[in-house]
């Protein structure tokens, strides 16, 4: 028994030193030939039409969201949003405002004052109210940002 495990380990050392020879040698031919590259022809990509239409795109500036004036309002009073607030797109046509949310000056909301059909707004309370509006041109590059409104009975404001 004790020689048949002399034999066993014997050959087992044989087998483990011959293939450690084998990998290194098979290791210093192939390994340096896995680390190069093919040689291709190189393709730019970038002079494809989808390409250069999609750095149009994303190259666009956001359409621009402005405030006509600066008027104040009585409770109570119809406020036509198209009249007070205009978006632009780069080449200068007119885009639709969609409204995101009214909140008064606690942070309530108060959608419900807002007629979505009509594109107005009727609030029934003084103070000053935010607007979070969106405008988005045809590419669908969106713009959003937020405005103060004064609602206020008093003449001339507060």
């Amino acid at each position: 028994m004790k020689q048949s495990y002399k034999i066993l380990s014997e050959l087992l050392l044989a087998g483990i030193v011959c293939g450690m020879l084998l990998g290194i040698l098979a290791g210093t031919a192939l390994l340096p030939r896995l680390g190069e590259q093919m040689k291709t022809e190189q393709e730019s990509y970038s002079r494809y039409q989808d390409a250069v239409q999609m750095k149009a795109i994303c190259n666009r500036k956001p359409p621009e969201l402005v405030r006509k004036g600066a008027d104040v309002w009585n409770p109570g009073e119809t406020v036509l949003l198209h009249q007070v607030f205009e978006a632009m797109d780069e080449e200068g046509n007119q885009l639709d405002i969609q409204v995101l949310d009214i909140q008064d000056a606690f942070g309530n909301s108060r959608m419900e004052w807002y007629d979505k059909a009509g594109h107005k707004a009727v609030f029934l309370k003084r103070g000053t109210y935010t607007l979070k509006l969106r405008a988005a041109d045809g590419q669908k590059k969106p713009t959003v940002r937020t405005f103060m409104l004064l609602i206020d009975r008093r003449q001339g404001g507060i």
